[in-house]
């Protein structure tokens, strides 16, 4: 706790803890609902003149209790009531001298420690006011009372942003690119096939957008993945009309002038898929087989929100409002598709919030549009290749894949 240099000395004594436990005190200088917060997180600590009322409820009960002295500090003379023998406790707590505080005792929770088994660990959360600004340092010990000088641990707390992890160097292989950094929360490595952990894929994805899988073993006919989305009760579309063309495989061959471009070499600029349907997925996912060797083929995205917030609201008005032909590339049309083309917004909403969906080289009719219309969509090109960075759910981000180098 940060307070104040006039309050150091006093927060120190153990006795001011007291007062926190005095529900009189605290009615006459706080609102209830404050109450009802330091009620549920305080430590009962009782002043020594106290005992009497509670003088039989300690004394049978010595393992939840303690003795501390008022003043001193690195569990000096401290008495733990789980520690003694009942007559110990017993003749303790009778000369009880008027320096001690008699207070609650906290069973800690245990941490696996790579230098030290099943430690307890007690720390400090550094606040001012009403801003919490990170952990402080934390003592952890294989004993009872946690004390740096009785073998105990310090331990200094590592505070990352938004709890990012680093996944890939991208910033080392395109220029003004930012590296792949993901929420902790986003990326499982997963050992074996196995979905005992699948509600935590799914709770990734509705909370960030986007889930990050490593296998630790092959699979190459895509059957992990395909039994992970009927576990989570997820139902993929189909690209044509073939059986299992849920799944577009990408694979090297001698491709012509017709072929998809993601069957190519060429750079995919950003995107969204299946923009072409009326009813574009919400989720898609990517599996990759084998790494391009020579660092090719990366997949970067931008997020919407972040093009949002730089255009103005007549721009996202008429991305919204005014409808544009989007081509249907043959590899993808159905039979329930009648036309070679929809009529659809960039921008559409969709259970009161703004998704995306965008494929720059399928807008058939772009310039044959209003001038304010072509305006708005090229300052929403140019801040797509301001804004990439990372991989994650498809209506909210736009995603471009690379030159295959290999």
């Amino acid at each position: 706790m940060l307070n104040d240099f006039r309050t150091i000395f006093l927060i120190h004594d153990k006795r001011f803890l007291h007062i926190l436990s005095r529900d009189d005190i605290l009615f006459d200088y706080m609102s209830i609902e404050n109450y009802k917060t330091i009620r549920k997180h305080r430590i009962n600590t009782l002043l020594n003149k106290k005992i009497l009322s509670k003088d039989c409820e300690i004394k049978k009960n010595k393992q939840k209790w303690l003795l501390k002295p008022n003043s001193l500090g690195k569990c000096e003379r401290i008495i733990l009531g789980k520690n003694v023998s009942i007559e110990k406790w017993i003749q303790a707590v009778d000369n009880l001298k008027q320096n001690f505080v008699i207070q609650e005792y906290i069973e800690q929770k245990k941490f696996f420690l790579k230098s030290a088994k099943n430690c307890n660990i007690v720390g400090t959360l550094l606040c001012f006011n009403d801003t919490f600004y990170c952990p402080g340092i934390y003592r952890a010990s294989r004993k009872d009372l946690v004390s740096l000088s009785q073998e105990g641990l310090i331990l200094y707390p590592l505070v990352q942003p938004d709890l990012l992890i680093k996944i890939s160097n991208t910033s080392g292989v395109f220029f003004n690119h930012k590296p792949f950094l993901i929420n902790h929360e986003c990326f499982y490595q997963i050992e074996s096939f196995s979905f005992k952990d699948a509600d935590l894929y799914l709770s990734s994805l509705l909370k960030h957008g986007f889930v990050l899988l490593e296998l630790k073993f092959e699979d190459i006919g895509s059957n992990f993945l395909m039994s992970l989305l009927h576990s989570l009760n997820m139902q993929p579309r189909s690209h044509g009309n073939k059986d299992r063309d849920y799944i577009w495989e990408i694979k090297p061959f001698l491709a012509g002038p017709s072929a998809p471009r993601s069957h190519t070499d060429e750079t995919f600029q950003m995107h969204t898929d299946a923009s072409y349907d009326i009813n574009p997925a919400r989720y898609f996912a990517l599996q990759c087989l084998r790494n391009d060797r020579l660092n090719g083929g990366q997949n970067l995205v931008v997020k919407l929100q972040d093009i949002l917030n730089e255009l103005t609201q007549n721009e996202i008005d008429l991305l919204v409002s005014v409808k544009v032909k989007i081509k249907i590339p043959q590899e993808f049309k159905r039979k329930d598709m009648t036309e070679d083309f929809v009529l659809e917004s960039i921008l559409y909403t969709k259970f009161g919030e703004i998704l995306v969906r965008y494929r720059h080289d399928i807008i058939l009719n772009a310039n044959e549009l209003c001038d304010k219309y072509i305006e708005a969509l090229e300052k929403f090109e140019r801040l797509i290749n301001l804004k990439e960075n990372f991989y994650t759910e498809e209506p909210k981000y736009l995603t471009k894949t690379d030159s295959l180098l290999e």
